[in-house]
């Protein structure tokens, strides 16, 4: 499995970062549900958050809130997911800012690096909410 970043956008506060699972083997691989994530800050800790399964009211999205549907991926097929948060400030606590992810496709399997294009870390900036929104696994949109 190879997992990179795709295009990351934001507006008002809202981030919304996608990210893809590339299947890079032989055999098919099954996905169904959410994927986990591990966010890290510049020392290599783990951010103090809350990974909620959707959207968690933290924004309106088309599609973010979609049930897990079971997925099978031949070799060199994909699968989307995207990551949601507002960069807020609530007055308490300082902002936090991920420079590293990992993902597993799910609960108890290996940890994936995401691949950010050239040399930009993950910067996750996720402000002092604490709250990180992650959309079921899905395939890919098309154009």
């Amino acid at each position: 499995m190879r997992v990179t970043a795709g295009l990351d956008e934001a507006a008002s506060g809202v981030r919304v970062q996608a990210l893809r699972l590339t299947n890079c083997g032989d055999e098919p691989y099954r996905l169904d549900g959410y994927p986990v994530l591990r966010v890290l800050d510049a020392e290599g800790e783990p951010l103090d958050l809350r990974v909620l399964h959707g959207s968690g009211d933290i924004a309106t999205i088309d599609g973010f809130d979609d049930p897990p549907r079971p997925l099978t991926l031949r070799s060199g097929e994909s699968a989307d997911t995207h990551l949601l948060w507002r960069n807020t400030r609530t007055g308490t606590g300082a902002p936090q800012v991920g420079e590293r992810l990992s993902v597993a496709p799910a609960e108890g399997e290996p940890w994936q690096p995401v691949r950010f294009d050239g040399d930009r870390g993950a910067h996750l900036d996720l402000g002092t909410t604490g709250e990180l929104g992650v959309r079921a696994w899905h395939r890919p949109q098309s154009p």
